[in-house]
């Protein structure tokens, strides 16, 4: 697991070797835009976008759902979640 910067050129040789990003959001609004954001950046670059699973964290925080929406429309789907306990 890294714990990657804002896209140092090390970063970016990391995320070209690993085989999986696992980016972890909650579901509010800043959180979905900056995954999104990640997901654009990550579908200009060399295939970056096809390692990627997308974790959910707090779900369940406030709202009473158990299962959270897609973030993105291109179907790119929710790998994990974690409830909020």
């Amino acid at each position: 697991m890294l714990d990657l910067s804002k896209g140092s050129r090390l970063d970016l040789i990391a995320l070209e070797i690993a085989n999986q990003h696992s980016p972890d959001t909650q579901l509010d609004l800043s959180c979905l835009r900056n995954v999104v954001r990640l997901m654009t950046w990550f579908g200009n670059m060399n295939d970056l976008a096809d390692k990627v699973k997308i974790v959910v964290n707090r779900v369940g925080l406030g709202t009473g759902k158990s299962r959270p929406r897609r973030p993105r429309d291109d179907g790119q789907k929710i790998y994990w979640q974690l409830p909020n306990h």
